[in-house]
């Protein structure tokens, strides 16, 4: 599961609202570049899209009406002069009319201004500069094998597992606030299960049904594979096979005149098999950025 995201913070200078860039990458403020007047053109951005190679665009609207046949110039330029690399190889805009499109197409320090120049010398401009926002989560598995269903797969009882994770995007370069991740847990799959209610008083067996459930359904006193987050990886300690398992509750009766339920009787849940493929997915977000990635974890045959 992936979220793109724009990998550049662009500022205009003369809007009056601001676009988060936690959640988006993008930054825009009225805080206005150090450009000499004249400045009559307002500058907006609107929308990010991707191209064929995953470089982000962002669409960019100057606020004027121009008369029949005028067109503006849009350029981009560094805002340190004494910069002298080819600011096209970072940043391009393209186009003649009130709109126009930025497209990011290699990482740069600094900031860089683009501008829309209108015959008569006024302009209005923002600025550009590169946030690294990332586009992916990868997943590097230590020890770990995939099953035909894409599952990693845990072999032994008592075993750790890890899973390191790393950012990227097609700059390869994210920048240094990236990088907080947090995990969401779920079961998955469907068992089936042998349940068996059992009186407390004399031991009576008051029923027992065989049924296909939700692994979501079966109880767990502990996860049977505890999964955990350590700084960049995940940990899975494999605590329990589902071969042999089998859960324990207990069920109370009906209130008493008191209105008090009492323990009346154990219903316990014993594992048989699995029906389709069953374990756990883990949901990895990045917390900055948004983006998010899942993988599943099953166990080997030889502990089903």
């Amino acid at each position: 599961m992936k979220n793109k995201g724009l990998l550049i913070s662009i500022t205009a200078s003369v809007c009056a609202f601001i676009i988060g860039a936690v959640a988006s990458g993008i930054i825009i403020s009225n805080t206005a570049p150090a450009i000499p007047e004249p400045r009559s053109i307002s500058v907006s951005a609107e929308s990010t899209t991707y191209d064929s190679n995953n470089y982000p665009t962002y669409t960019v609207t100057a606020d004027v009406e121009l008369s029949e046949g005028e067109t503006l110039d849009w350029l981009v330029v560094w805002a340190d002069d004494k910069n002298s690399a080819n600011v096209n190889e970072y940043v391009t805009v393209t186009g003649t009319g009130a709109t126009a499109t930025i497209k990011c197409v290699k990482a740069f320090e600094g900031n860089i201004y683009v501008k829309a120049l209108r015959k008569n010398g006024t302009y209005g401009s923002c600025v550009v500069s590169f946030v690294g926002k990332p586009s992916e989560i990868k997943l590097s598995p230590n020890n770990l094998t995939l099953n035909a269903a894409g599952s990693y797969v845990v072999s032994a009882l008592g075993t750790s597992y890890t899973i390191d994770l790393s950012l990227s995007n097609v700059f390869n370069k994210v920048g240094d606030k990236f990088g907080a991740y947090e995990i969401e847990i779920q079961k998955y799959g469907t068992v089936n299960v042998t349940t068996t209610n059992t009186k407390i008083a004399d031991g009576t067996v008051i029923s027992t049904t065989t049924s296909d459930i939700s692994f979501a359904q079966l109880g767990e006193a502990t996860p049977l594979i505890d999964v955990s987050l350590v700084d960049d990886a995940i940990k899975l300690d494999v605590k329990k096979s589902l071969s042999g398992y089998a859960y324990t509750s207990i069920i109370n009766g009906e209130p008493n005149e008191l209105g008090i339920a009492m323990p009346y009787s154990n219903r316990v849940q014993k594992y048989n098999s699995c029906v389709t493929e069953c374990g756990y997915m883990v949901i990895v977000t990045e917390t900055v950025s948004g983006i998010s990635t899942a993988f599943t974890v099953t166990w080997a045959d030889s502990l089903l």
